[in-house]
């Protein structure tokens, strides 16, 4: 099961999708567009689909390495202090303890 908030967040994004591809039938529909237009058009709403499945792909991976972080080290591992650094590459996240703002 999805946690409530990604869930929350993929609906958001796939009625997003949703009316960017009513709104491409409609613009169809008017027979005025440019091929370039309709092209730019599917470009939004792949770039969409794609952004969305990242987010799913996202959590996946995330929970996946969480399992085997856990059942490889299941407490007092020596090595335990590297586990911010492989969760929150390059700094994003949030601050380790102690850190200054």
């Amino acid at each position: 099961m999805l946690p409530p908030d990604l869930t929350r967040e993929l609906k958001s994004r796939l009625n997003i999708l949703a009316g960017q591809l009513q709104g491409l039938v409609k613009l169809l529909d008017a027979e005025l567009p440019t091929r370039e237009l309709i092209q730019q058009q599917f470009q939004s709403v792949t770039k969409g689909m794609a952004s969305a499945e990242h987010l799913l792909l996202d959590e996946v991976f995330r929970k996946g390495l969480a399992l085997h972080l856990v059942a490889a080290c299941p407490g007092d591992c020596p090595d335990a202090g590297i586990t911010p650094e492989l969760l929150w590459p390059a700094g994003i996240g949030p601050e380790e303890p102690g850190s200054s703002a």
